[in-house]
């Protein structure tokens, strides 16, 4: 006996046929008509439509044949799918390859073949028409195209199943791509994101004509006994009373008991299927007043290699198959998304919840720190005026009494008391920004640097300082006294830090830079070490001595605070120390209103 040989196409080959979708399904009229027909028309005892699977030949019609299949390796239409044209055996005992084959030195004694090949899919040829006899037999060249066309007319059949699984591929696929977008759209939309996951498990439960089921997130999945959050579920009466999708009842709904066909899903990680629950040794009973329980899939879903969720359906007509898995994977890998999306957007509520906390306790702690600062600066003054006052006049009472030690502890005294009331007005200046200030409003930037000038005039003179102002300025909103005052600060210590062998040369300037504007007031001062620039702008943060420069360390803090309440940030720049230095803040361009260049 020779078997068949594989054809070349083989893979595309079984992909057509069982495209055709009709292995395993019952008998259907339309073909057994037509085997009925091939029998009397040649007068033959068996007609069969053989369809040649991977191991087997499977016979969708017979007539006169009670064997339902039989082996691929002994099939004469193996041999006959190998080529188009008709196979034709006048005498199975005389041919070679069949002379000692089962089918023919058993029942059902086959002596004569005759197959007509089947073509679907294109040219992939997948059964047979075929006509079997217990004696010799040869068709003549009308018998042989009769058998053709009634091979054509089976052909039809199959094509025209092909074209309605196509058709109904087709519409699943529409669906399956509506549901998604649907229930993504969903989830973007409402603030109930449960609606997203009722629509998923209602499409899922329409196309597999499930009768009920759920849609749960792993949680604990880290833990010894992982367990499952609802997030959908069919409405189903449960001793006597709804029980289904509202929320109340979702919000408390958990599966714990892992030891049942769901629990079975969450201990492996794999698809339970169950067609027989009440026999299967997973399963773990029910509830009482549950309904029945006729067959269940269990669906795990998977993402970032870890278990997140799981789809549950329950009594499919026929039960469920690895098949039906396959086709729900579109759906399952939606729900994955939509699962890790909640548990995303819900870890970020948290985030923001705390964020928002913290933020408002923090606000609440800067607020009292303010008023703590402004409270304490401006009632200490009072008492220390008061020492100071006494200190000069005990001076004044014993000046003949005093020997020069105790003059001079006595003008320690003084000057403590000064320098401690300088430091108190720099902690009243600096608690009142954003508190006492001008409100905010529309400001001609060059306007406010004018003032500054103005108010250091006499320093100015006393300097022998050059200020040229360039750039163009624009209008922004603004507080005028902060932005004033901002502009007389860092042109200030331009003049303050001046090199003892030259005159101050400064340069105020305003530009557009990357969409922002950005200030600039540069000076041949004595420059600062880069390495000490974290430290400029934090409060009572000096870096000279009080005998070189006067001073609190309060300016620039100012100048950051000030700054930071119009949205911008500051910083500095300097090639070293005694090569000037250059204050620079930027303020976003949103807020600006028209430009003036500067005159």
């Amino acid at each position: 006996m020779q078997p068949p040989r594989i054809p070349d196409d083989e893979s595309q080959r079984l992909d057509a046929l069982r495209a055709c979708a009709v292995l395993d399904t019952p008998p259907e009229a339309r073909f057994d008509r037509l085997t009925r027909l091939a029998a009397r028309l040649f007068d033959m005892p068996i007609a069969l439509v053989s369809l040649i699977d991977a191991e087997r030949q499977w016979f969708k019609s017979r007539v006169g044949l009670d064997a339902t299949q039989t082996g691929r390796d002994i099939s004469f239409c193996g041999h006959a799918i190998l080529s188009p044209e008709i196979l034709e055996i006048p005498d199975a005992l005389l041919d070679a390859r069949f002379a000692d084959n089962p089918l023919v030195t058993g029942a059902p004694g086959i002596r004569f073949y005759a197959g007509a090949p089947l073509r679907v899919g294109g040219d992939h040829l997948v059964g047979t028409l075929c006509l079997i006899d217990t004696r010799q037999r040869k068709l003549d060249d009308a018998q042989r195209q009769s058998l053709r066309d009634l091979a054509d007319c089976v052909q039809d059949e199959l094509l025209r199943v092909h074209e309605i699984e196509l058709r109904q591929q087709l519409e699943r696929q529409m669906m399956f791509a509506e549901t998604i977008s649907l229930a993504q759209n969903s989830f973007i939309r409402e603030t109930d994101r449960s609606r997203s996951f009722d629509s998923l498990l209602e499409a899922i439960l329409g196309l597999t004509q499930s009768a009920f089921g759920f849609i749960g997130e792993v949680l604990g999945a880290d833990e010894q006994a992982p367990y499952l959050k609802v997030h959908a579920i069919s409405q189903l009466e449960w001793q006597g009373e709804p029980v289904g999708a509202a929320a109340e009842v979702l919000a408390t709904m958990e599966f714990r008991n892992p030891q049942n066909l769901f629990g079975a899903v969450l201990r492996t990680g794999e698809a339970v299927i169950a067609n027989d629950p009440a026999h299967d040794p997973r399963r773990g009973g029910l509830p009482p007043g549950h309904p029945p329980l006729k067959s269940f899939l269990g669906l795990p879903i998977h993402h970032d290699g870890r278990l997140l969720a799981m789809v549950g359906i329950a009594n499919r007509p026929g039960g469920y198959d690895r098949g039906l898995i396959e086709f729900l994977d579109p759906l399952l890998v939606t729900v994955g998304q939509l699962v890790q999306a909640a548990r995303t957007s819900k870890a970020l509520a948290l985030e923001q919840e705390a964020l928002a906390a913290k933020t408002e306790a923090l606000a609440r702690s800067n607020a009292e720190l303010e008023q703590f600062a402004y409270v304490a600066s401006h009632d200490l003054r009072q008492p220390l005026r008061m020492v100071n006052s006494y200190v000069q006049m005990l001076e004044k009472r014993l000046a003949g009494q005093l020997d020069e030690d105790t003059r001079r502890m006595m003008g320690f005294a003084t000057e403590g008391a000064r320098r401690m009331d300088q430091m108190l007005v720099s902690l009243l200046e600096y608690s009142r920004v954003g508190r006492t200030g001008e409100p905010m409003a529309m400001l001609d930037t060059r306007q406010a640097v004018d003032e500054a000038l103005r108010f250091l005039g006499p320093a100015i003179a006393a300097a022998h300082a050059h200020v040229a102002v360039a750039g163009e300025w624009p209008r922004l909103h603004a507080s005028r006294n902060e932005f004033s005052r901002l502009f007389q600060n860092l042109i200030g210590n331009a003049i303050k830090y001046r090199a003892p062998d030259r005159e101050p040369e400064i340069v105020v300037r305003a530009a557009q830079s990357d969409g922002n504007w950005r200030f600039l007031v540069a000076d041949n001062g004595i420059g600062i070490d880069p390495a000490q620039f974290d430290r400029l702008f934090r409060v009572f943060q000096r870096l000279h001595s009080r005998e070189q420069y006067e001073g609190t360390g309060v300016g620039l803090a100012v100048c950051r605070k000030i700054v930071e309440r119009h949205g911008g940030r500051i910083w500095v720049e300097s090639d070293g120390e005694g090569r000037g230095a250059r204050f620079c803040f930027e303020l976003p361009a949103t807020a600006m209103g028209e430009r003036g260049d500067a005159p």
